[in-house]
């Protein structure tokens, strides 16, 4: 009779049921520990693609100061050519569709061209949506706030959190929107010291032709001012003595603001030029 006989060492040479168990947990710990590592590089990708999108949206509505032709910046966005930044009624919508305004068109006796023009928010990418986040969730705008905001609630998709989970918002500030124009109406290269009246044209929020027009006394010595004008693209007439019995017109004259405290040249407005 054959006797089979097995070699204790190789009795023994198996895995134990504690052992197998603490094979299987460590699977489980790297596991985990994996898809916490690709989630988070995932959500930091997702993040600074938020941050980009929530940028070229300020762009869309403001403009970008670093485009320009030469020294004179070109790019002034929603608010350059509709005199605003969307209401909360268009919201960011009218970033990419015609909400109902004034569409865009030269105007000839003030040589300007206003209304929409868009669309503005675009990044040459038709599939990417530029008005939600890279979560998927709608951007939160609002035009209400001092100043207006851009809003992402970060990874959690929640208010506050720290890190990943944190809020991204970019403001929209008064001081890169609104200025501050004034001026000084010279006669050869001196103070003007007779009355005028200086006519500012610009889009009324709306896109259609405002036109501010405001005295300028003798002893004022040619200086005026407009405040909360939009930066852009924008004209100025000077009238002598008034607009309605002008005898002599300066303008339009060109002028681009781009910045809160804008002053106009006095060589562009000097009525000795003739």
């Amino acid at each position: 009779m054959i006797s089979l006989m097995i070699d204790p060492k190789f009795r023994n040479s198996g895995f134990t049921v504690i052992e197998i168990l603490m094979v299987i947990a460590l699977i489980a710990i790297l596991s985990i520990a994996s898809v916490e590592f690709f989630s988070e590089s995932a959500n930091e990708a997702k993040f600074q693609e938020t941050v980009s999108r929530i940028n070229q949206l300020r762009n869309a509505i403001l403009g970008n100061a670093d485009v320009k032709d030469g020294s004179v910046r070109t790019s002034f966005g929603y608010l350059g050519d509709l005199g605003s930044v969307p209401s909360s009624g268009f919201g960011l919508q009218a970033l990419v569709s015609n909400p109902g305004v004034s569409a865009w068109q030269m105007i000839p006796e003030v040589r300007l061209g206003m209304g929409w023009n868009g669309p503005y928010a675009s990044n040459g990418n038709p599939s990417v949506d530029l008005t939600v986040d890279a979560w998927g969730s709608p951007l939160l705008y609002d035009p209400g706030s001092s100043p207006p905001t851009l809003t992402s609630y970060g990874a959690d998709q929640a208010p506050g959190g720290a890190a990943l989970n944190q809020d991204i918002t970019v403001t929209l500030p008064v001081e890169a929107s609104f200025a501050t124009v004034q001026g000084y109406i010279c006669l050869n290269a001196g103070p003007m010291e007779t009355r005028a009246e200086v006519e500012l044209n610009y889009p009324d929020g709306s896109g259609a032709l405002k036109q501010e027009l405001i005295p300028v006394e003798p002893d004022q010595k040619g200086y005026f001012q407009f405040s909360n004008i939009p930066f852009g693209v924008r004209s100025i007439t000077v009238y002598l003595p008034s607009k309605d019995t002008a005898t002599q017109t300066i303008g339009p004259v060109l002028i681009t603001i781009d910045k809160a405290n804008f002053t106009v040249p006095c060589g562009s407005i000097d009525i000795g030029s003739g």
